[in-house]
């Protein structure tokens, strides 16, 4: 701040009052006007005001440390997919990292690119949001500007952790028996693989708070769904083959065929989950959690390969945090529209080349449920999507509007405390897609008609919304199911 500059102009002003006089409130109210000494303290007090103002807040910018301050909004926004485990090309754990970069991190929420976050915040929130508000903004600017001062305390991620957070060592890690090799042929592949396990213990389950998938070739794997099957005591878990792998171009016999090499058993699976680039952890607080059989599969059903020039591997592999006390109430999935089995898209998706068309699938609750989180899913042609719930009060509740689908950037939304749906509530999902040469992500130029009809290759499409919920329990309003971490 240039005091000398003020004083000069400070001068120059009152040489000009000495000889003019200032209206400083309307006749109307004042009914005169004031003297130039009057008008001079008025004005001037007010100018004194405001510098003064600014300078407290140059000295509070420069009271800002990263250990009290900063990083903790970076923890939270930026480190949960700025870490080694998650591929990025750089990562946010420490001071020093963060340091390092701060003419890159200014420029970024500047521009409001990082950190992504898709969802309109306008129509609804979410636990797990990353979203900057202009405060702390201003925060990180002035921090940068002040020289970065450290501070004292803690200033790396893992010091700044709760206790409950999952980024402690897992209890346990299932592996594939070996890494699964890609084939440079540039063709996609969606391998099957299963994962044989058997725990030492007295108990027929384990209580379990997380199930984190941790994918090894990041820069080829698209997406993953996975679940857990218990295993009959008479069933040889452990024999070969531990995958099978599948193209589009197979027809659904070979496929059947494929699987059922596996031998995977009868048993009906306990648990579903999945990993999309982006996505955040799933932690579960209380007596929420994943009741994990001691003997059983752990099977990727779907792992999306994007197609590769050259010979490659993947070595993805699972952490399992365990529960310090039992679970009580077990998670349910279902998916409508596309991926599952509950709701048709209607019309069917069928996108003609040079149009944009919207479609939409919905399904009647046939008992009271509790929702943890939704899941959006389209493809490359996705333009926006929108997702609501009617009760049976005809009362509409919003549940995620995404106005500029970004395929790079999908998410399970966490709602925490839960949303309670009664039943005969209908729950919709409307996309719309842009099969024209306006869309920049069209793979095809010029454009071609897409169609869905079960296949999962990126240059198909797909229109789902997945949710993660519990059966009803008084209370459920308010119930915080979800770990913060």
């Amino acid at each position: 701040m240039d005091i000398g500059f003020f004083y000069k102009n400070l001068l120059i002003d009152f040489t000009y009052m000495k000889h003019m006089q200032v209206l400083a409130f309307s006749k109307k109210r004042c009914g005169k006007i004031l003297p130039a000494s009057l008008a001079f303290v008025l004005h001037y007090g007010l100018r004194f005001i405001i510098i003064i103002s600014v300078f407290f807040q140059e000295v509070a910018a420069q009271r800002l440390t990263f250990s009290e301050h900063i990083g903790p909004i970076i923890f939270k926004n930026c480190t949960p997919c700025h870490s080694p485990e998650h591929g990025t090309p750089f990562s946010y754990l420490t001071y020093e990292d963060v340091k390092s970069k701060a003419n890159v991190i200014r420029k970024v929420i500047e521009t409001g690119y990082m950190p992504p976050w898709i969802a309109d915040t306008s129509y609804t929130h979410f636990f797990n949001e990353r979203v900057l508000g202009l405060k702390e903004k201003q925060q990180i600017i002035s921090w940068i500007e002040s020289g970065m001062p450290k501070g004292k305390g803690k200033s790396d991620y893992h010091s700044f952790s709760k206790k409950n957070s999952v980024d402690e060592e897992p209890d346990i890690i299932l592996r594939m028996k070996n890494p699964f090799f890609i084939k440079g042929n540039n063709k996609e592949s969606f391998p099957m693989i299963k994962i044989p396990y058997e725990f030492k213990t007295d108990s027929e389950y384990l209580d379990v708070r997380c199930i984190e998938f941790v994918p090894g070739n990041r820069k080829l794997l698209h997406h993953v769904n996975f679940e857990v099957l218990p295993a009959l005591p008479t069933q040889d878990i452990f024999k070969e083959p531990y995958w099978t792998n599948y193209t589009p171009d197979d027809s659904a016999q070979k496929t059947y065929n494929m699987l059922d090499s596996l031998d995977l058993g009868e048993e009906k699976a306990i648990y579903y989950g999945g990993w999309l680039p982006g996505l955040s952890k799933q932690v579960y607080g209380d007596d929420f959690g994943i009741r994990l059989p001691k003997r059983g599969i752990m099977l990727i059903n779907v792992m999306h390969i994007s197609a590769s020039p050259i010979d490659d591997y993947d070595d993805s592999y699972f952490k399992i945090y365990l529960k310090k006390s039992k679970v009580q109430r077990i998670a349910h999935w279902d998916v409508l529209g596309s991926g599952g089995t509950i709701s048709p898209i209607v019309p069917p998706l069928i996108i003609p080349a040079d149009s944009v068309k919207t479609f939409d699938t919905r399904f009647q609750l046939a008992f009271d449920i509790s929702v943890m989180f939704i899941n959006p899913h389209m493809h490359l042609l996705g333009k926006s999507f929108l997702a609501f719930a009617v009760l049976p009060s005809s009362d509409t509740i919003p549940l995620i509007r995404i106005k500029n689908w970004n395929f790079n950037w999908q998410e399970f939304y966490q709602i925490n405390p839960m949303l309670t749906l009664p039943k005969g509530t209908w729950i919709i999902a409307q996309g719309e897609f842009d099969n024209t040469s306006n869309n920049p992500f069209n793979p095809f130029n010029p454009p071609r008609e897409c169609t869905a009809y079960g296949k999962m290759r990126t240059v198909d499409e797909m229109l789902g919304f997945g949710l993660m919920f519990f059966k009803y329990k008084p209370g459920d309003e308010i119930k915080k199911v979800l770990v913060e971490e």
